[in-house]
């Protein structure tokens, strides 16, 4: 799924950097391929946005965490756009920042934001 959505690390092509592994958090970016930009105005839409994160956030974050290095498969997503959503667009930088919240036998929980390359806070 992540060649679908063009996710690659950059020293095999692609614009995916794993910034930071933690104990509780990690940190990752990557460009938003134009084609994620299906909104009316041009910017990334939101289900291009989940999937993104979904995907970046398997393996630089819940694989990381888990004692077996299990990618996961997602049981609930969900999200929702800030106004600073409208100003990003095709190939645009932004940051993947995942937060453990609780990992047993079967089920992890993370907490996941995305953010906008400018200043790394504005909350896509």
């Amino acid at each position: 799924f992540g060649r679908l959505l063009g996710l690659a690390m950059e020293e095999d092509g692609g614009s995916v950097q794993v910034l930071s592994l933690g104990a509780r958090e990690c940190l990752a970016s990557c460009r938003i391929p134009p084609w994620l930009c299906g909104h009316p105005s041009g910017s990334v839409t939101a289900p291009g946005l989940v999937a993104l994160f979904d995907e970046i956030s398997s393996f630089a974050g819940a694989m990381y965490w888990d004692p077996l290095l299990r990618p996961g498969v997602s049981v609930n997503l969900s999200g929702a756009l800030t106004p600073w959503a409208a100003d990003v667009g095709p190939g645009d930088t932004v940051f993947i920042r995942s937060r453990k919240q609780q990992f047993g036998q079967t089920l992890g929980f993370i907490a996941v934001d995305v953010l906008h390359e400018r200043d790394g806070q504005q909350r896509v």
